[in-house]
């Protein structure tokens, strides 16, 4: 529910019923008007009590469309857990979400039987938890503050080396370009010829980096 449509049931709830009759000196439950005159500190109460009301409204009406219907977000934990893979994502430099992506198995290269077989052993409770921690096993997405020195090491001895490796093999496949074509190519995020197992070392690195922060 956007921010428009809480002020415009605001409007609704408060002019269109007459509940900001509630406000009078002399206040009733009667929302019609009369000539007492308003009371500020009840004013602020009543439109207070509406606005919440409106609120937990939309909250109880999101929460049980959710139950029938979850949202997009929900199947992607649910996806990083049954994948096994653990997933940063930053809206800020410092400032991002982390899903702890845990496979409740301990692996996820597995055939499609097994993997079935080991949802299935979910489903009845004879798996580890998903979750980070013993005491909130449900527990998978945080919301994270990096910092400045985390971000520095991230960039310096991941990012950097992983850019140039993409940089120098989009570089090999455009030798034959064109000024003109180089100029209007960037090249894809990962080249074809991008040997991944070269950057294992890195990978390998920045584990053991983060690591360190995290414990």
């Amino acid at each position: 529910m956007t921010s428009e449509l809480i002020l415009i049931l605001f409007l609704v709830v408060a002019e269109g019923f007459g509940y900001k009759n509630w406000s009078l000196m002399e206040p009733t439950l009667s929302t019609l008007k009369s000539d007492s005159p308003e009371s500020h500190p009840l004013n602020f109460f009543v439109i207070t009590c509406i606005v919440f009301g409106i609120g937990a409204i939309q909250y109880a009406l999101t929460m049980l469309v959710a139950l029938k219907y979850p949202p997009a977000y929900v199947e992607f934990v649910d996806l990083c857990a049954v994948a096994n893979i653990s997933v940063i994502m930053f809206n800020e430099d410092l400032n991002g979400w982390y899903i702890h992506g845990k496979s409740p198995s301990g692996a996820a290269d597995v055939s499609s039987e097994r993997l079935r077989l080991n949802l299935e052993a979910e489903s009845q409770g004879n798996a580890t938890i998903r979750g980070i921690t013993a005491s909130h096993p449900e527990a998978q997405t945080f919301e994270i503050f990096l910092p400045n020195k985390m971000i520095d090491d991230y960039r310096k001895n991941f990012l950097a080396p992983v850019m140039t490796a993409i940089e120098t093999q989009n570089q090999a496949a455009r030798v034959n370009y064109g000024e003109l074509q180089r100029a209007m190519s960037s090249g894809p995020a990962l080249p074809n010829g991008l040997a991944m197992s070269d950057l294992d070392q890195t990978k390998e690195l920045m584990n053991k980096i983060m690591k360190k922060y995290i414990e």
